[in-house]
């Protein structure tokens, strides 16, 4: 299992199991498909419910120093892609601000999306993290970060460092789904010859 970085609490909806496993049980290829649709933006209503309760339990009573908002995809119309219709959603039903685009990612060109971070010495790569933000929308506020999924915690790590750099009282995550590695075996196509 992966060491997770994060630095700030999370909560996780699903578990997700990597393509490279063979010989997945119901609830795990279930898990799988849930993942892959709520990149393309589609989340059951009752996943919908899971992440509003998730924000629920965070927030408790105390609503009126919350903000929520989300980790930016990798381009701009992936991001709206997956986060518009939950944003709808989540804003509906919750008594303190959703903001859609209040960390703003650059597009990001898939040759270079990888990079050597040289102040984390003991992990050899990291996404990029290209954003802006308007740091007053931080200010004094709980932010409750949403992703899509987590497999070290380095991207909330990053995003919560610099929003708590903004003077935010706390940031919290509430990731779709945590990447897990079972015992399971791998795909043959995945399996290198020695």
């Amino acid at each position: 299992m992966s060491q997770f970085r994060s630095y700030f609490p999370f909560t996780c909806i699903l578990k997700y199991i990597p393509s490279r496993y063979a010989n997945l049980k119901g609830w795990q290829f279930y898990n799988r498909k849930s993942v892959i649709d709520f990149g393309k933006g589609v989340v059951s209503e009752d996943n919908k419910r899971k992440i509003l309760k998730a924000v629920q339990n965070i927030s408790k009573d105390n609503t009126s120093e919350y903000l929520l908002c989300f980790i930016p995809a990798s381009t701009r119309k992936r991001h709206e892609q997956r986060y518009t219709e939950l944003s709808q959603y989540l804003q509906k039903n919750l008594d303190f601000p959703v903001m859609l685009n209040a960390i703003e990612g650059y597009d990001r060109n898939p040759e270079y999306s990888r990079y050597k971070d040289p102040n984390i010495a003991d992990s050899p790569y990291y996404s990029v993290f290209d954003f802006k933000i308007d740091s007053s929308l931080f200010r004094n506020k709980r932010v409750i970060l949403i992703d899509d999924v987590i497999t070290t915690g380095n991207t909330l790590a990053r995003y919560g460092h610099v929003i708590k750099d903004c003077g935010a009282i706390s940031v919290y995550g509430v990731i779709f789904a945590m990447t897990i590695h079972p015992k399971l075996p791998k795909k043959k196509s995945m399996i290198r010859a020695v």
